[in-house]
């Protein structure tokens, strides 16, 4: 495998799990090159149609300064059974139940056994922004310039008219 040199350098983050529960595993990737963590299932669970549901994970996540870690959906839950994740962020600085949100979008119930791959965690580096009022914002001329107002097409019919 050739290591890809990133125009960005990003510091190790290191980040804390706690097993609450014996079935509890711990978050891994999928493959050495994977972006996320795959988050399994702690307990079996079911989600009703058209409902969310909470899935345990029997761990506690310890997020450090400088850091967020974000729970996002696998694309094969939400291709294949219509299940997506909410959105939830872990701050750092604090220890945390990490618990998943599914939202079933399909007519049928969703049943998870322990150990199912649920979710996905990301970890980002946050640096420290500082925001500030101003009278004006600076434009950037150079991307002005540069941009295009999108052409919208009306789709065509195809059908013939009877």
């Amino acid at each position: 495998m050739t290591e890809i040199e990133h125009p960005i350098s990003f510091p190790k983050i290191s980040i804390g799990f706690r097993k609450m529960e014996d079935d509890a595993k711990l978050p891994k990737r999928g493959s050495a090159e994977a972006a996320a963590f795959d988050v399994h299932a702690s307990k079996e669970f079911r989600i009703a149609p058209k409902s969310i549901g909470q899935v345990e994970t029997g761990l506690e996540i310890s997020v450090p300064q400088g850091a967020l870690a974000k729970l996002a959906s696998r694309s094969g839950l939400t291709v294949k059974n219509g299940i997506k994740v909410l959105p939830i962020a872990f701050l750092e600085g604090s220890d945390q139940t990490l618990r998943v949100y599914l939202m079933n979008f399909s007519d049928k119930e969703f049943v998870g056994a322990v150990g199912d791959r649920i979710a996905q965690l990301i970890m980002h580096p946050v640096p420290k922004v500082e925001l500030e009022e101003t009278e004006e914002v600076d434009e950037n001329t150079e991307a002005k310039e540069n941009q295009e107002p999108i052409k919208i097409e009306e789709p065509k019919n195809t059908e013939k008219a009877e």
